[in-house]
């Protein structure tokens, strides 16, 4: 199977485009213009992790998920205000692929504390066949590659 990958700012438009293949678009005005349904990678990725059986989960779920996991993890804080001051590294982690494990072990006391966190996190959506929002294009460039 051929693949066709055209990027820049203004690509040409193709005079056809076959049978099968999938468009991807950064905006709207760009699938009119190659007269296709508006399919962003954002949403390509989220089909994919569908068909693994993962649903992204709510910001309501996600920040309930995630103070809970504060909260059995780490005794004598505020789970919000610990949460708030984490999230951001959270989901750096989440968002890049960072391997935990090796956080764990070969970090600092507060870095091996996040990497705790951020595992009980995953499992704890996982568990719920859920997955953080911001994980949603790494999980899918490492999951099925199935797409309708």
């Amino acid at each position: 199977m051929s693949r066709i990958l055209q990027i820049g700012p203004f690509p040409d438009v193709p005079a056809t485009i076959p049978d099968g293949c999938i468009v991807v678009t950064p905006h709207a005005a760009a699938a009119r213009t190659l007269n296709v349904k508006k399919r962003t990678l954002e949403n390509l990725a989220r089909a994919v992790v569908r068909t693994g059986g993962l649903m992204p989960a709510s910001p309501l779920a996600a920040g309930r998920i995630l103070k809970a996991t504060v909260r059995d993890l780490v005794p004598n804080v505020s789970p919000s205000s610990f949460t708030a001051r984490i999230r951001q590294i959270l989901e750096t982690i989440l968002r890049t692929g960072i391997d935990i494990e090796a956080l764990r072990e070969n970090g600092s006391p507060q870095i091996e504390q996040v990497a705790r966190i951020t595992a009980e996190y995953r499992s704890r959506l996982r568990g719920l066949s859920l997955i953080d929002p911001v994980e949603v294009l790494w999980e899918a460039a490492e999951g099925p590659a199935a797409v309708e």
